[in-house]
């Protein structure tokens, strides 16, 4: 499968922070677009316009890679960006088509000028997909573009699966959930998350697998982020049904289990 030189836009609030990751970024040859208006519907259908202009019909598909790189300045993450990051999460995903000629590959990641604070991961919970403290060295953020790659891929070559764990069913080809006779409704990041436990429902997943894996955290750190969108599918899959399908491993993590087996 053929893959594109990754492409940046830089949503650009016109901070000194923004200014030294592009030139950064262009003079390790990157291809860096400086968005000045912060429109999600716009850039949303740019990036769609931009998806479709693939004329390949061969059987290689081309894998489309486009980073919104959202750079953090002096101050705490705006409401502005706040606003944008949920806006184009929801927009992009509701609006990608599987029968694109090229494979979409949206990265969402932020630039931020010191260590990551609890504001910061802020960012994880609206649907970005990392978080750099920059300065970064370039290999850093080759090896941070090209894991969240291989986690999103790997997500679509295993899209012939269905699971079913009782009465749940997740389908991944039409990416629907399931319980009983219900349609689910999940949050892009909640199907993610579900579709990992989905994957090892035999054995219990770390909260640490899940941060990597799902947010893309690999250190240490406070944030409570797993605990908090295990809460949200409990609400959607156990709420007033038996049984349960969501277990914790008290001081480990969490476990989605068969109740036949």
């Amino acid at each position: 499968m053929k893959t594109e030189p990754v492409e940046v836009w830089i949503l650009d609030d016109g901070t000194e922070l923004a200014d030294e990751a592009a030139l950064w970024l262009e003079q390790s040859g990157t291809d860096v677009t400086r968005i000045k208006e912060w429109n999600a519907n716009l850039i949303c259908e740019q990036l769609e316009i931009d998806f479709n202009l693939s004329g390949d019909t061969s059987s290689n598909l081309m894998v489309k890679r486009r980073v919104l790189l959202f750079v953090e300045g002096a101050g705490s993450l705006s409401c502005q960006w706040k606003q944008v990051i949920t806006e184009i999460s929801s927009l992009y995903t509701a609006r990608m088509s599987t029968r694109l000629t090229c494979r979409q590959l949206l990265i969402c990641m932020l630039f931020v000028p010191h260590q990551p604070e609890p504001d910061s991961y802020t960012f994880l919970l609206l649907g970005g997909d990392d978080v750099i403290q920059f300065p970064c060295s370039r290999m850093e953020w080759d090896c941070r573009l090209q894991r969240t790659q291989l986690n999103v891929l790997t997500q679509d070559d295993d899209s012939t699966n269905i699971y079913q764990i009782g009465d749940l069913i997740i389908n991944p080809q039409s990416r629907t959930v399931r319980r009983g006779t219900t349609e689910l409704q999940l949050t892009a990041r909640e199907y993610e998350l579900l579709v990992i436990l989905a994957q090892h429902h035999s054995r219990p997943v770390s909260r640490k697998f899940l941060m990597a894996h799902v947010w893309s955290i690999d250190f240490d750190t406070t944030t409570n982020i797993v605990d908090v969108y295990i809460r949200y599918l409990r609400r959607k899959i156990d709420k007033g049904r038996n049984p349960k399908l969501i277990h914790t491993v008290r001081g480990y993590g969490y476990q989605l289990k068969d109740p036949t087996r």
